[in-house]
């Protein structure tokens, strides 16, 4: 049988090497003809790979020869996995950890790096400080932003000075109802920086669920924005936040100049007057592993949303994974469509600041050929998308993209579909995997994915994640055969696992 498969992938590359202008009709027509509906359709392989993969520095550190090999060693030595982790993210500590892991038969007691004092947004500042932190582009405007990791930090400092003037304290529940954008990122990490709880809530949600989840957070106060673009169309933000009532809005607006125009409320106040308040910089909060640096939201589609606390030790899987399946180094530009009030906008900021890269934020939509171009101007070399977005841009025929700089494609949020992914492949001329991620909130990242190390099939897993298992279970919370389907759990304990739920 894996004869065959490598008879299958010889043929696949002979033909694609040698059909270079082939459009994609013809490539799909020979795909179907090739691949069976129960086979693997391997279309990639490692050694396309144009650099050195992070993994295998790790294993040629830890002199293993293969992948598989490094991830049972990664499971099977959880503590020093991450240990490892920590050291290869060069987290800064106040206080170092006096070990890695406290272990507990209740896994929710497990305790990570016990005795660390730190702030993780410290350690996400370790770039070359002139290097670009984050590109940022408006659908509704022609020109591109970028900021520093120099200036970012500075505007960071800014604001958690601000912040603190305006009397928000550690602990403090603050929703941020806004669009992912160079604003919302330094606002995120400067209430972090002060030991604030950011609450992560997607700003397409009504006033309704807006004020569900300011409920079950106790949350007072609101950062959002007037308005912005998407799709051709003004999405109007600050009257949803207007009928919820919070206690206090923050805005950012490039057109209010008095907050005391928002609705003649003492409390607001602009983000502006945040900033011009600053006065001296006071140091970060200091953190334990186990203290909630951030909340978000499960989908709340069918039940009440769950409360879902980040821990100051879930930004190390975000980056860890980032690392070692999506493969950012240093330099690197990584983007994601996703919007701020989901999970894969702190996953960006963490993956992408840990391991110096640079992040790059299109703010509209993701499914127009203006944000292909975007990512051709910034020179993305880290894309991530989801696959309802892939299906449009087949559907719109966008063809070879001859001038992406894409290494590496990932998709999570949906199941994908092998065809529309195929043409996700095709549009590169097939020069990148597709990195699948399948994990939630409650991860902080995936527990099944891909790797750059190994052969690579569209909408298809090839690993799980390294420092951590999962097992299928059927009704009878049995071990699943091959013919039976069944459910995930997965195995405890690994840094990301949320370890309680706050409703």
């Amino acid at each position: 049988m894996y004869s065959e498969y490598s008879t299958k992938r010889s043929k696949w590359r002979k033909f694609t090497e040698n059909s270079p202008e082939a459009d994609f009709q013809t490539l799909l027509a020979y795909f179907r003809e090739l691949f069976s509906s129960e086979e693997i359709p391997v279309v990639w392989t490692a050694d396309k790979y144009p650099i050195p993969a992070n993994v295998s520095a790790w294993m040629s550190a830890l002199q293993i020869s293969s992948y598989p090999e490094f991830y049972q060693w990664s499971d099977e030595h959880r503590a020093l996995f991450w240990e490892k982790a920590v050291e290869a993210l060069h987290i800064r500590f106040q206080t170092p950890y006096d070990s890695v892991l406290q272990p507990s038969v209740d896994p929710d007691e497990v305790v990570w790096m016990k005795g660390a004092v730190f702030n993780i947004v410290e350690s996400c500042f370790q770039a070359d400080p002139n290097q670009t932190a984050i590109y940022f582009k408006a659908e509704d405007s022609s020109d591109l932003q970028s900021i520093s990791y120099h200036a970012l930090y500075e505007k960071i400092n800014t604001y958690a000075s601000g912040f603190r003037a305006h009397a928000i304290q550690p602990k403090d529940r603050i929703i941020l109802y806004i669009p992912f954008s160079i604003e919302a990122v330094a606002s995120y990490l400067a209430l972090i920086y002060i030991g604030a709880e950011p609450v992560l809530v997607a700003d397409s949600f009504s006033s309704p669920e807006l004020i569900k989840r300011m409920d079950i957070v106790q949350a007072k106060t609101i950062l959002t924005t007037d308005s912005y673009c998407y799709a051709d169309k003004k999405i109007d933000v600050l009257s949803k936040v207007i009928t919820a009532a919070p206690d206090r809005i923050i805005l950012h607006s490039a057109t209010v100049a008095d907050a005391n125009t928002i609705r003649h409320n003492a409390h607001d106040v602009l983000l502006s007057e945040i900033a011009s308040s600053a006065s001296h910089e006071e140091g970060p909060h200091y953190h334990s592993s186990s203290d909630i640096i951030s909340i978000l939201f499960s989908s709340g589609t069918t039940k009440e949303p769950k409360a879902i606390p980040w821990t100051a030790a879930t930004p190390i899987k975000c980056a860890s994974d980032g690392m070692l399946l999506q493969d950012i180094h240093e330099g690197d530009i990584v983007t994601w469509t996703s919007g701020m009030g989901w999970m894969m906008a702190p996953w960006l900021i963490f993956a992408t600041l840990l391991n110096k890269g640079t992040m790059a934020l299109y703010g509209g939509a993701a499914t127009k050929k203006a944000f292909i171009d975007f990512t051709i101007t910034t020179k993305v070399t880290v894309l991530g998308t989801i696959p309802s977005i892939v299906k449009l841009w087949r559907a719109q025929q966008f063809g070879k993209i001859r001038d992406w700089s894409v290494r590496v494609f990932s998709s999570t949020g949906e199941p994908s579909e092998k065809e529309d992914y195929l043409y996700l492949m095709y549009m590169n001329d097939f020069k990148a995997p597709i990195i699948e991620y399948c994990g939630g909130t409650e991860i902080g990242g995936g527990y099944i994915s891909s790797c750059v190390l190994l052969p690579n099939a569209p909408s298809y897993f090839n690993t799980p994640a390294p420092g951590g298992n999962f097992v299928l279970l059927n009704n009878r919370h049995e071990r699943v055969t091959e013919e039976e389907a069944g459910e995930v759990f997965i195995i405890p304990p690994s840094i990301g696992l949320s370890q309680r739920i706050l409703n």
